[in-house]
């Protein structure tokens, strides 16, 4: 048997004074250049790097850089790459950071342009978070439209690459989402596996998305949950869209804007009922207009005449409410009768700025041979900054409000008989407008002036409709 030249164990009578038997260290597990005793009772010198905590030198990580780690699945120590762990780094931190400073995961606007609907034997049905369930067999192929251009839905405008997820169990033979780029034509379709990526380079371009149902496929209760996310992000677990960081400062700073101004749709449309070349314009309760017949000559209709033409203070605007290259909103500098800008999309705006405070016009332009049916046009003109396209219609702004006050000239009750009203003491060097104080339940028909005298600085109108007693005021013209 071979003789152990080392010393491992020491017995004093029944007692074991020492034992390094069991020592299982070698060199790479004991710090560069300390003495240690192996088991079997050599001595030797560990070989391991160990850098003090009382180090103060400096110097770079390099990607061959190796770092220790324990491997729990393995109860071994272990080591790697530093360029490894970064990667684990980048996934885990840096996407949340980017996230952080987006706000939000799914970058897929909500509410969608479609709602609840039923078309060629499919429902679709609006969760309300993001979400759309599918019922019943398509009788022909069918679209439920979540976006229709990127005037609502801009996740690329971080320059990022983003990658669209909801549909990659469908096939081209049953369902699935895509995203049509309007400007490069490429589409990119979510089936078959696939949650294609959009790449950064395609920022700013105009896009739709729709969720296909194609004719024949049957779908029971499918929810589908589409999502626009970031490339960086690696969960493809669906969350309910919020407004980026971004949108909600565009937002506030709209908000902001409109609160000075007292209100949002800034043209002062004067557009009355009437029949033009075989077209009606019928003038709704919202201020819409919706149009019938078909053209038989180019229209240009004025919705802001010349003589109500006025000032829109220098700024960035957007302008809304056309529909085509055949029906479309324009707007007119009045001044030099140039077109400052035109609206022929009903689901793209059209930006402008003007550089100076600019006198404006308006009209509708409908091409001959246009057949109009079914068509509304809601004429909107807003704040640059404010970045909600909903139609309302035009109401006065604060300031207008407050000189709309100012400007009230003269209050004067028609007689006993409320055939007549009369104004004294006027100045009538001046230009006025007669209104009237309708009250609160009116139902008749409306009062009016038939005629007006001026005898000095006497005014007398002639009534129609009026009743005794019934305030009018006299509105000095002077803006």
């Amino acid at each position: 048997m071979a003789t152990n030249p080392y010393v491992n164990k020491v017995v004093y009578g029944n007692q074991t004074v020492m034992d390094i038997s069991d020592t299982d260290a070698n060199e790479a597990d004991v710090v560069s250049g300390k003495v240690f005793y192996k088991g079997s009772g050599a001595r030797s010198v560990g070989t391991a790097d160990y850098y003090s905590p009382s180090d103060t030198a400096e110097t770079t990580i390099d990607d061959t850089d190796y770092f220790p780690f324990y491997d729990s699945s393995a109860t071994a120590k272990r080591k790697t790459l530093w360029s490894n762990i970064k990667s684990v780094l980048n996934s885990v931190f840096f996407n949340r950071s980017e996230q952080t400073v987006l706000g939000a995961k799914n970058l897929i606007e909500y509410p969608f342009y479609n709602t609840t609907f039923t078309n060629n034997g499919i429902t679709f049905t609006d969760n309300g978070d993001g979400s759309i369930t599918v019922n019943g067999t398509a009788e022909a192929q069918v679209g439920f439209i979540l976006h229709n251009s990127t005037g609502r839905s801009k996740p690329w405008e971080y320059d990022k690459d983003v990658i669209l997820s909801g549909t990659s169990d469908g096939t081209s033979s049953t369902f699935y989402l895509v995203l049509a780029d309007a400007i490069t034509h490429n589409d990119y379709v979510c089936k078959d596996g696939v949650n294609p990526t959009i790449p950064a380079s395609v920022n700013g371009h105009r896009f739709g998305l729709n969720l296909i149902i194609k004719q024949g496929a049957t779908l029971s209760n499918k929810v589908i949950r589409p999502m626009l996310r970031l490339a960086t992000d690696p969960d493809d677990t669906f969350v309910s869209y919020v407004p980026t960081n971004k949108q909600l400062s565009d937002y506030k700073m709209s908000y902001k804007d409109n609160g000075v101004l007292g209100a949002k749709n800034l043209l002062v449309n004067k557009a009355s009922t009437q029949t033009v070349s075989d077209v009606t314009f019928t003038v709704n309760s919202d201020k819409s207009i919706s149009l019938s017949g078909t053209a038989s000559a180019d229209i240009f209709l004025k919705i802001i005449p010349n003589e109500d033409a006025y000032t829109l203070p220098k700024g960035s605007y957007v302008l809304s409410g056309g529909r085509s290259d055949n029906i479309y909103v324009y707007l007119i500098n009045s001044s030099s009768g140039t077109t400052i800008a035109e609206n022929k999309s009903s689901i793209d705006d059209t930006s402008f700025t003007l550089d100076d405070d600019t006198l404006i016009r308006a009209s509708i332009y409908v091409k001959n041979g246009t057949n109009t049916n079914n068509t509304t046009l809601k004429p909107m003109l807003r704040l640059a900054s404010d970045h909600d396209d909903t139609y309302v219609p035009y109401a006065m702004t604060n300031r207008e409000l407050t000189e709309k006050v100012e400007t009230v000239y003269k209050v004067a009750q028609a007689n006993s008989s409320g055939d007549t009203v009369i104004f004294y003491n006027v100045d009538t060097s001046k230009a006025y407008d007669l209104e009237v104080d309708l009250g609160t339940s009116w139902d008749g028909a409306i009062p009016c002036a038939t005629n007006c005298t001026i005898q000095g600085t006497t005014v007398t109108y002639t009534l129609q409709n009026a009743q005794a007693g019934q305030s009018f005021r006299l509105i000095d013209l002077k803006r």
